[in-house]
């Protein structure tokens, strides 16, 4: 986080993080009705209709992390770096097995 590598998400980009029930609650909190009809699509079009950033985010805390480009760009590089690793060491496991 320090390293601006990852940002935590709003609370509308952490909605998939609730279930069809957790998301009908907070809509009822608001006064909201025909929730029973509404489909996934139409309880997160309703969200965002009836509520801001910050009203949301005091109906939960569960909140996801996303890379920035600067850490994709870093988690690209770790990610090479230990398949180099990894082949270096397995090359030469397999030599050391083929001199024995």
């Amino acid at each position: 986080m320090e390293k601006r590598y990852a940002v935590i998400e709003t609370a509308f980009d952490s909605l998939d993080h609730l279930n069809a029930t957790m998301k009908k609650n907070i809509l009822k909190s608001k006064g909201i009705t025909g929730l029973s009809k509404m489909k996934a699509a139409d309880l997160y079009q309703a969200l965002h209709n009836n509520f801001s950033e910050e009203e949301l985010a005091s109906h939960f805390t569960v909140r996801s992390y996303k890379l920035t480009p600067k850490g994709s760009r870093y988690w690209n590089n770790t990610r090479e770096l230990s398949t180099v690793i990894q082949r270096r060491i397995f090359n030469q496991a397999t030599f050391w097995l083929a001199s024995s």
